[in-house]
């Protein structure tokens, strides 16, 4: 495949649940937080030579170190949702009002059949009413269901004006399987995967070779310090030995996207010498709570968030200048702590 020319993306739609999304078990991004149904990603940083696995979780846990675990809140993802504004309020109101109306007018045309019972499976018009709200985490609502797909898209034209190659793609109706949903004690989270080989991508990533983690409680520690060594040289305005230990990673993004390598160091270098020297450049010091780790890409990596989902290195916030924000994943290769994304 050519960066030059074309490039993969992600796209997920929505409707009354939020997923994850994953490529080759790394997750890259969100989907259903806020108002927000639908998303476009590009993903060729995440591909491997081969089979490529696209996934998706249906209403994920709280944060992300829970993210397998039931919702304890009322959200899917709850900390990643942001707080209810009147926005939100009359965007719900106004979906709540488009379903009722739906289901009027569904039930004019076919007769109400929700309180029936002699119909055989799949052919019963389940709604709100049949919601069994007695579980563990979010209930299944007979509504929800997403859509998600990697296709092949031209370089430089944007989605909504040209047509991707469709690669792989997922779909989940809750209301097809709604019976066995609203009979189970842990209806969520659920995932969802489709693999295909791909062919050749962008060679070899380094991260494949990466140990196998466990979150102990020593390579949490160990990770722990090795963020805070980054997070003090991003506030130093030190960007050679960040460089020195994520080499490979920028090596294989900028391969992955066809850029210049020296280009995107030398952006990386004047970034933060610019930056750090300006007044705003100061940084949150992340506690104990602050953390959630968690492994991704089959163990090999860490990703480096917090329980609001952002990343852990981050700015204080500015009105002016806004904030700055080091996402990462970490791993090891022979025994060295790295950023391998």
């Amino acid at each position: 495949m050519d960066p030059q020319t074309h490039g993969m993306i992600v796209e997920a739609e929505v409707e009354n649940c939020s997923v994850e999304l994953y490529i080759n078990g790394i997750p890259v991004g969100l989907c259903g937080v806020g108002i927000s149904q639908t998303t476009a990603l590009p993903v060729n940083e995440y591909l491997i030579d081969g089979e490529n696995e696209l996934a998706v979780l249906i209403n994920p846990g709280d944060t992300p170190v829970t993210v397998l675990e039931p919702s304890t809140e009322s959200k899917a993802a709850f900390g990643a949702q942001p707080p209810d504004s009147p926005l939100m309020e009359e965007y719900l109101s106004k979906e709540e009002e488009k379903k009722e109306n739906e289901e009027k007018s569904a039930e004019n045309e076919n007769g109400d059949t929700s309180g029936s019972t002699d119909q055989p499976p799949g052919e019963r018009r389940w709604t709100r009413a049949d919601v069994n709200y007695d579980v563990e985490g979010l209930p299944a609502l007979p509504d929800a269901r997403f859509t998600a797909k990697l296709s092949l898209y031209p370089v430089g034209i944007p989605i909504d004006e040209s047509q991707g190659e469709l690669l792989m793609s997922l779909s989940w109706d809750a209301h097809e399987v709604f019976e066995q949903l609203r009979e189970e004690e842990r209806p969520f989270p659920r995932i969802v995967r489709i693999a295909r080989d791909l062919g050749s991508m962008f060679g070899p990533v380094h991260w494949q070779d990466g140990m196998v983690l466990k979150l102990d409680e020593k390579t949490v520690e160990q990770a722990k310090m090795f963020v805070m060594q980054i997070h003090e040289l991003i506030e130093e305005g030190q960007a050679e030995p960040i460089l020195n230990i994520s080499q490979e990673k920028f090596k294989e993004v900028t391969a992955a996207y066809g850029l210049s390598m020296l280009e995107r160091l030398n952006m990386f270098r004047k970034l933060l010498e610019e930056e750090s020297a300006k007044d705003y450049w100061i940084f949150e010091t992340p506690d104990d709570e602050d953390y959630s780790f968690r492994l991704v890409a089959g163990g090999r990596m860490i990703e480096c968030i917090g329980p609001d989902w952002l990343p852990i290195i981050r700015g204080v916030p500015d009105p002016e200048e806004g904030r700055f924000m080091y996402p990462m994943m970490i791993g090891k290769i022979k025994g060295d702590w790295i950023i391998m994304r």
